[in-house]
């Protein structure tokens, strides 16, 4: 397990699993420069590592607006996960509507990724996909 810690932003712990790479993020604020900063350094790890799959598990308590998420789903998965698989999966349930409504905008906007409500059935999503 390797762990990457970012300028008091947000903590990644990577693990390399069987078919895909596990990504466990943690912050405590939500904003747009932290999501994309740790999307940028999953997405590095993927090709480093030579993953085209990633089950990223997110541990963020704070929430943002709709016209947050909007613009996070339109312009930061696109920008780093073409050619990667995303499973996506937040540990805030209260947050499951905000992130349907973005996967539904990412996945619009060509990126493939879906959200679970558990690790479990993304990692089942990433295996038979």
């Amino acid at each position: 397990m390797k762990e990457t810690e970012l300028p008091k932003q947000f903590t990644i712990t990577f693990e390399e699993r069987i078919h895909y790479l596990y990504a466990n993020v943690r912050a405590q604020t939500y904003n747009y420069a932290i999501v994309s900063g740790y999307c940028e350094a999953v997405a590095a790890e993927c090709r480093v590592s030579g993953h085209t799959k990633v089950l990223i598990e997110e541990d963020i308590a704070e929430s943002i607006s709709l016209v947050e998420a909007y613009e996070i789903s339109t312009q930061v998965p696109q920008k780093f996960f073409a050619g990667i698989q995303v499973a996506f999966v937040d540990t805030v349930a209260e947050q499951n509507e905000l992130n349907k409504f973005g996967e539904i905008v990412a996945v619009h906007n060509g990126v493939n990724g879906r959200m679970f409500p558990s690790v479990a059935e993304a990692e089942q999503w990433l295996i038979e996909t």
